[in-house]
C-alpha cells in the first residue's frame, strides 16, 4: 500500500483512494492545483482497476495522435524500470511531471505497484519546495535538473537512489554540470508514448558513465534502410516498432543517439544532422564563453539546396567573437556541416518542459 502526499498540505493512502466512489468525495481535490489533480485522477483510475487509458503521443515515430495503452503494457514497463533501478517499497518517489503526459502516469504506475510512498508537485522548474520529506526517486525534464543545480540544491538531490531526465535532449554543457556535481546514479532516457516511456537508459554520472544507451528487459534494437532505430519486445507485442531516431548500433543492447530524421539537412547533397552538430558547436562556443542556448538550422540555397545556419539565444555579440566562432567551427567540422551564417534570436520557441521547438523556432529567422 502507497501513500500518497499532495504537497505537504494532504495525504490519502492508495486504499483509501481505491474505495472512493466519485473523486469529488474528497473533500480538498477541488483544492489542489490542476496538475495535481489530473495526478490524483489518474492514480484513481488506476487502482479502481481501469484496463485502458488514452495517451496524445509525442510524434516521435509520426504525427502527433491518440493511441490507446492497455494496462499490461504499463506494468510490463513499471516492472523493467523498477527493476533497473532497484527500487522497492523501502524507497520513495517525487511525481514533479505533468500526469498529461506519459512521463508522469508511469511515475504513478510504478509507485502504486511497487508500494511506494509518492509526493505528488506541480510540475515546476524548483520541484524540491514544499516536500513533506525528500524522496528517493524522481524523473525530471532538463530544465528541472538544471534550475536545482543552479540554485546550489547538490546536497538534497545526492540524498537521492536515482534520478531519470527524459522528455528533451540532456546537452552537452548540462551533462558536464550533472557528472562533476552529482553523485547520485542519475540517467537520461530514451522512449516515446509509443513504448510507455523509456526502454532504454543512459548513465550520466561515474562511475560507469556512458555515451551510450543500455536497453531494458528484453528489448531487442536494430535499425532500418535509414538508419533509425527499430524496438522490438513484450511493449511492441513482439512487433518492430519504427522510430525517426537516427542510431548508431554498438551491440545488440547498446545504441548512440545522433539524431532525428526528420530534421536532416541535405546540404550539398551531403547529409547534416543538426544534432550532432549542435554538441561540437556547443563546446566551442563555452571556450568563447558563450553560455546561451543555440540552434543549427538551414536555409534553402539556390548551389546547396540547403545552407547550414548557426541560431543563437539572445542580441549579437560582435563581429570579432563570429569570426573566432566560425574558424574554430572549420577547424572541427567538415565544410558542408559548418554554419554558414550566424542569426540572433531574442528568445528560442520551447515547450512547457523546456525542449525547444525547432521548426517554431527557426520559423523566426528572419
Amino acid at each position: 500500500m502507497s501513500t500518497i502526499y499532495l504537497e505537504n498540505r494532504h495525504q490519502i493512502s492508495s486504499e483509501t483512494l481505491a474505495e472512493v466512489s466519485n473523486l469529488e468525495a474528497i473533500p480538498y481535490v477541488n483544492e489542489v492545483d490542476d496538475s495535481l489533480r489530473a495526478a490524483l485522477v489518474f492514480a484513481w483510475q488506476w487502482l479502481r482497476g481501469d484496463q485502458e487509458f488514452e495517451q496524445l503521443t509525442s510524434g516521435s515515430t509520426g504525427k502527433a495522435k491518440t493511441i490507446t495503452i492497455a494496462r499490461e503494457k504499463m506494468i510490463i514497463s513499471a516492472r523493467i524500470t523498477l527493476d533497473a533501478l532497484q527500487l522497492n517499497q523501502r524507497d520513495s518517489a517525487l511525481l514533479c511531471l505533468n500526469a498529461d503526459y506519459i512521463g508522469g502516469k508511469m511515475m504513478i504506475v510504478r509507485s502504486l505497484l511497487a508500494g511506494i510512498n509518492l509526493v505528488m508537485v506541480p510540475p515546476t522548474a524548483h520541484p524540491l519546495t514544499s516536500l513533506p520529506f525528500l524522496p528517493k526517486f524522481v524523473a525530471m525534464v532538463p530544465l528541472q535538473i538544471l534550475t536545482l543545480l543552479e540554485a546550489g540544491e547538490t546536497d538534497q538531490l545526492n540524498q537521492m537512489k536515482a534520478i531519470i531526465v527524459g522528455g528533451a535532449a540532456v546537452s552537452t554543457s548540462l551533462e558536464k554540470k550533472i557528472a562533476c556535481q552529482l553523485s547520485v546514479p542519475v540517467y537520461s532516457t530514451y522512449g516515446m508514448t509509443e513504448t510507455v516511456s523509456h526502454i532504454a537508459l543512459r548513465k550520466l554520472t561515474p562511475p560507469n558513465a556512458s555515451p551510450y544507451f543500455e536497453v531494458l528487459g528484453d528489448t531487442q534494437i536494430d535499425t532500418d534502410e535509414r538508419g533509425c532505430l527499430q524496438i522490438n519486445g513484450e511493449i511492441t507485442d513482439q512487433k518492430w516498432l519504427s522510430t525517426n531516431d537516427l542510431v548508431r548500433l554498438v551491440d545488440d543492447k547498446h545504441f548512440r543517439w545522433l539524431g532525428r530524421y526528420d530534421f536532416i539537412i541535405n546540404s550539398g547533397g551531403v547529409k547534416v544532422s543538426p544534432e550532432t552538430v549542435e554538441v561540437i558547436l556547443e563546446s566551442i562556443l563555452q571556450s568563447l564563453g558563450f553560455a546561451g542556448r543555440l540552434l543549427v538550422s538551414s536555409l534553402p540555397d539556390k548551389k546547396l539546396g540547403e545552407r547550414v545556419i548557426l541560431l543563437l539565444e539572445g542580441g549579437p555579440i560582435g563581429e570579432n567573437f563570429e569570426a573566432r566562432l566560425l574558424a574554430k567551427a572549420k577547424e572541427h567540422l567538415p565544410p558542408y556541416h559548418t554554419p554558414k551564417e550566424i542569426y540572433y534570436l531574442s528568445k528560442f520557441s520551447q515547450t512547457s518542459s523546456g525542449k525547444i521547438q525547432r521548426t517554431l523556432t527557426q520559423a523566426q529567422v528572419p
